[in-house]
């Protein structure tokens, strides 16, 4: 791949995760109470095939970031965790074709697709309070795709 093509995903995903963060984190430091949950992917636990290394690269940065700021943050009292979804059915999955859906689907134990609202609950159990004491994690939510 083309080092533009690289730096194309790494701006989009990893340093706009960053550059995200750092607003945040700028407004709730003098609050001594915040809450971030990133997302990556299974990609960033799992790696991926060769062709994706740009996005794969970039969303285990995710998962590497999501560490250290979550090191760095807890002294001000905030959260800083990570989803990694797997495959969710979105219009982006319903362009892929019958057979590479069905090969996608066979590798996941649950045996089939995420939905949206599943992420959405997952990035919601991190944001409230009874979530206080979890720092620096990212959940897995894929089916079973990736198992820690």
């Amino acid at each position: 791949m083309s080092p533009e093509k690289w730096d194309r995903m790494i701006n989009i995903h990893l340093k706009g995760w960053f550059l995200c963060c750092q607003a945040v984190l700028t407004s709730v430091k003098a609050q001594k109470y915040g809450k971030i949950v990133n997302v990556s992917s299974v990609a960033g636990k799992r790696g991926d095939f060769g062709g994706n290394a740009h996005y794969t690269a970039a969303k285990a940065g995710i998962i590497g970031l999501t560490k250290s700021l979550a090191r760095y943050a807890a002294r001000f009292g905030i959260n800083v965790n990570a989803i990694a979804p797997g495959l969710v059915a979105t219009e982006l999955t319903d362009e892929m074709s019958p057979e590479m859906k069905a090969t996608t689907i066979s590798n996941i134990p649950a045996g089939r697709l995420g939905r949206p609202e599943e992420i959405a609950r997952a990035a919601a159990f991190l944001a409230p309070d009874d979530a206080s004491y979890i720092f620096g994690e990212t959940l897995s939510v894929n089916g079973g795709s990736y198992m820690d």
